[in-house]
């Protein structure tokens, strides 16, 4: 027997924040293996999914989303839980600010080891 579809939309909701912006999708009666989530790299989101209603009666998913510009698609993160899929894409400032800090502490490390090893020199040169 053919499958025949009835198409599913989801409410959802963009929540705002400033390290990052989730996206929460209401998917009532699907389960975690039935969703499959996609991001290019041109700002898209795509979530899609299939499960059975009974018989050959089948809800298809198929919604597309637009990724806010100042978001990091490449550190997207998805979690299901409830019958809701929260995907969570950290801002790029946010991204930036920590890849500074972990600058600023490995040029820290490389100054104290330079600092030791200046100072090791040192001894030893007073020592002979």
């Amino acid at each position: 027997m053919e499958k025949s579809y009835e198409v599913f939309t989801p409410s959802f909701e963009w929540i705002r924040g400033k390290a990052a912006d989730t996206l929460r999708v209401r998917l009532q009666g699907f389960e975690k293996n039935q969703i499959k989530v996609q991001a290019d790299n041109e700002g898209g989101l795509r979530i899609t999914g299939e499960r059975p209603l009974g018989g050959n009666r089948w809800s298809r998913l198929w919604q597309d989303f637009a990724v806010p510009e100042d978001c990091n698609v490449e550190a997207m993160q998805a979690k299901f839980q409830e019958e809701t899929l929260w995907v969570t894409l950290p801002k790029r400032e946010a991204q930036k600010g920590k890849e500074l800090l972990l600058n600023a502490a490995v040029a820290v490390l490389v100054f104290l080891g330079l600092a030791l090893y200046h100072v090791r020199e040192m001894w030893t040169k007073r020592s002979s």
